[in-house]
């Protein structure tokens, strides 16, 4: 028996907070998310045959630190984990991190690639030094939320939030 999946809407919504966390007591030391609304990423099943189903991919997220390291601290490194919310039975969804931008000074730290948002924390960002990545958006690493369907059978219309928490430590 097929089911018929034409009215699928998945919604996903994130919300971000940070924490600083074993850190050196430098009032300047800082980790923040541009724009810390929330993201929205709309599954909708296509109609046309063969057609693959679209989704939608969120770039508008902006990670910015401000760090100072002392020269018997190790360098830094940023995680990010879900800390409320179930990702959907169906679908994993992954964050990618990309390169800082030239604007900020000092020493970023390198992206580690795509991963897939768990429970457990994962390190986005290795190896930062003291920098400043710059505020808000275009400037510091940017954040680009998808979506991977992994069981179409799965897939349900549904509404979930999902509450995620970036952690920056030695």
């Amino acid at each position: 028996m097929e089911v018929d999946r034409s009215g699928i809407f998945l919604t996903v919504l994130f919300l971000m907070s940070v924490m600083l966390s074993g850190i050196s007591s430098f009032a300047q030391n800082r980790l923040s998310v541009s724009s810390t609304g929330s993201v929205y990423l709309d599954f909708k099943t296509s109609y046309l045959a063969g057609q693959k189903n679209l989704f939608m991919i969120d770039d508008s997220k902006w990670l910015n630190y401000t760090i100072l390291v002392t020269p018997n601290e190790p360098t830094y490194s940023i995680s990010v984990q879900i800390v409320s919310g179930i990702v959907p039975s169906g679908v994993d969804i992954k964050l990618k991190v990309l390169p800082c931008t030239v604007s900020g000074k000092g020493i970023p730290g390198t992206p580690v690639g795509e991963i897939r948002l768990s429970h457990i924390p994962q390190v986005i960002i290795d190896n930062i030094g003291t920098c400043f990545t710059g505020s808000g958006t275009r400037t510091g690493h940017q954040l680009i939320y998808s979506v991977d369907i992994k069981d179409y059978d799965k897939l349900q219309a549904q509404g979930t939030a999902i509450y995620l928490l970036f952690t920056i430590t030695p």
